[in-house]
Parts: C-alpha cells; sequence; structure tokens
C-alpha cells in the first residue's frame, strides 16, 4: 500500500463483525428506548446520531 494511502486510513478501525473501513451512514430519524425513564444514547436523528459523533 502506499505511504500517502495509510496515512488517510490511520486510525481507521475495520468493523470486526462486518470488515467495513468507514464509518457507515445511519439514516434513522428515531431509536428504540428501553422505557421512558432511561433514555438511550441516541433519541432523534437532529440531536445526534452514531454518524455525526463520528465526525
Amino acid at each position: 500500500m502506499n505511504r500517502r494511502t495509510r496515512l488517510i486510513h490511520t486510525g481507521q478501525d475495520r468493523d470486526p463483525r462486518t470488515g467495513a473501513s468507514s464509518m457507515p451512514i445511519y439514516q434513522t430519524s428515531t431509536y428504540h428506548q428501553p422505557d421512558p425513564e432511561h433514555l438511550g444514547a441516541y433519541d432523534y436523528a437532529r440531536s445526534d446520531n452514531p454518524t455525526r459523533e463520528a465526525l
């Protein structure tokens, strides 16, 4: 692999389950919540989502 190519990909981990080398784009607008008193990590895509967190 070319040195410049390796430098671009430094710090990117491959997904162990799928082998993906880049973060997928999550198009989900709402997320499941366990119950009203214990919210999950994400509640609505505009406030935060996995793709936005990666950027």
